[in-house]
């Protein structure tokens, strides 16, 4: 009788070993690591490196993303395409309207973009960037007027 509970636990393990390669291979392809560029309203700079979680769908800095201030722009872009010049990569730019003391709204969209650009370089194979600008209300509304 122990040999039989001996070897349905090695068959569960087996199997829960195979499920836990599987999920792990799935996301071997996907860039995990992203680069922040942020610049200031004097065109100041700061790098940041951050970790994408495929589990979570979110950086696993999203807190510290979401406190980010002074910001007025912001490129985000997978660590390998960051210092690409711009013919070598596509920027997808935002206007965020509401100007803010912290990076709230903008932490959102970039958690949604590594998901969109990777299904964008397996569809057609193109490098995209992530370039959110902080216009405010007042600039979009004095642009349109």
């Amino acid at each position: 009788m122990k040999w039989f509970y001996l070897l349905v636990y090695i068959i569960l393990l087996s199997i829960y070993r195979i499920k836990c390669e599987n999920r792990i291979n799935k996301n071997k392809d996907k860039p995990i690591y992203y680069t922040l560029d942020v610049y200031d309203i004097n065109n100041n700079i700061k790098r940041y490196q951050y970790t994408y979680n495929y589990t979570t769908n979110t950086f696993n800095e999203i807190d510290e993303i979401e406190l980010l201030e002074g910001v007025q722009t912001s490129i985000l872009c997978c660590d390998e395409d960051i210092d690409k010049s711009d013919d070598e990569k596509k920027t997808l730019l935002f206007w965020t309207a509401p100007y803010t003391k912290n990076y709230f709204m903008s932490a959102k969209f970039m958690s949604a973009f590594p998901i969109w650009a990777n299904k964008q370089r397996k569809k057609n194979g193109d490098t995209y960037c992530l370039k959110l600008y902080d216009a405010g209300w007042y600039c979009i509304i004095y642009i349109y007027l």
